[in-house]
């Protein structure tokens, strides 16, 4: 729960410090209608993460962690349940504070290209706004 904790934390202040979009789904796991561990609410990126934090030692004593498919499956079904269109898997190595996240390279795609957009219509404004500014 820690880390879920962080890490709705941790996605509440990259997107914004006016407002809180992420919010911890209670009893995830529990209920049958409790689906994912975080749930997203902005307009363009809306998302669904499955929290895991795990950690076991390879033979050589190094920490390891599997991924299971079907985790992945699960969330992906859950998400489309929730009109979600983004989901992702945020996971950690018990005891570490360092969180890493799986998700379909098509989605890291969709991510990218949302950003190059809205990077690109803010050049734009700016450059309306300098003529505006420059027409005065």
């Amino acid at each position: 729960m820690d880390f879920e904790n962080r890490g709705t934390r941790a996605y509440n202040h990259a997107v914004t410090a006016a407002k809180d979009v992420a919010r911890r789904q209670i009893a995830s796991g529990a209920k049958h209608w409790a689906l994912g561990d975080m749930i997203t609410e902005e307009a363009l990126t809306a998302a669904l993460a499955e929290f895991k934090e795990r950690g076991s030692l390879s033979a050589k004593g190094e920490k390891q962690i599997t991924i299971k498919r079907e985790w992945l499956e699960k969330l992906a079904d859950e998400a489309r349940q929730m009109k979600r269109e983004f989901h992702f898997l945020p996971f950690a190595f018990s005891g570490d504070t360092k969180d890493y996240v799986v998700m379909e390279y098509d989605r890291l795609l969709a991510y990218i290209q949302i950003i190059q957009s809205l990077v690109e219509e803010m050049r734009l404004l700016r450059m309306q706004m300098e003529v505006e500014a420059s027409g005065r």
